[in-house]
């Protein structure tokens, strides 16, 4: 099923919670659709630059102890979220405190700070949390923006969505992050992550060339075989971004 999707309106996937939307649409001009079901992150808008062009800009919330639980899983995904739209950012709801075993989360809502999971038999979790963040942002550009709860995230999310539309912030001038590929001692998983513009980061890189063995592999593997690795939408930005469409 195919959306509709106009420019000036914060969109909101069908299954984020009640709250937040309808804390959203007394803020702003606020729709709820099936988002995820055509693979786009939980909130989407659309932003006409002044050639007439569509900026499209996604973000994906989560809960601090579920980015915690998998980061690669997490890294994967907006990976695979780069390749549907402009603009990128993720809202992780939650806060962590460094323990001598891991990490304890808390939540923060209507007042009151909650103890969440406590992740044990995982001394530097946080810090493989802050360095994920650090190479999302430096080498994507996918700004992590880290909220108590969900009051703020609707805040931050209805701010966002207000000042991409001054005029000064809709012309692109502005400072945008060099991609500048993370080094593996594969080469070829090297020479993946160094493809310019197509933002693979390594879990991904090593995901294909476990599958197709060396970059030539990947670069030369048949369309339905990505596509059942990968998904349709990140086959056909990497199919583009290597001149095969």
């Amino acid at each position: 099923m195919s959306l509709l999707l106009v420019p000036e309106v914060l969109y909101s996937d069908t299954y984020e919670p009640a709250n937040i939307v309808s804390g959203m649409k007394k803020l702003t001009s606020s729709v709820q659709v099936a988002l995820n079901d055509n693979h786009k992150a939980d909130y989407y808008w659309i932003n006409v630059l002044k050639n007439q062009q569509y900026w499209q800009r996604m973000y994906e919330r989560k809960q601090l102890g579920e980015v915690l639980s998998d980061l690669d899983g997490f890294e994967e995904q907006m990976h695979r979220h780069l390749g549907e739209c402009d603009e990128l950012s993720a809202i992780v709801e939650g806060i962590g405190q460094a323990t001598d075993g891991g990490a304890q989360v808390f939540s923060f809502a209507e007042g009151k700070l909650k103890k969440g999971h406590r992740f044990s038999n995982q001394p530097y979790l946080l810090a493989r949390w802050e360095a994920l963040k650090w190479s999302l942002w430096h080498e994507c550009g996918v700004y992590v923006a880290e909220v108590s709860g969900w009051e703020q995230t609707i805040q931050h999310l209805v701010t966002a969505f207000r000042a991409s539309y001054v005029e000064a912030h809709t012309t692109l001038r502005r400072y945008t992050v060099p991609h500048i590929p993370q080094m593996n001692k594969n080469a070829h998983i090297d020479n993946l992550m160094r493809l310019k513009g197509l933002r693979i980061g390594e879990v991904t890189a090593k995901r294909l060339v476990s599958k197709y063995e060396t970059l030539a592999g990947v670069l030369n593997a048949t369309e339905t075989s990505l596509i059942g690795q990968m998904g349709n939408a990140w086959t056909t930005n990497f199919l583009k971004g290597v001149g095969r469409l």
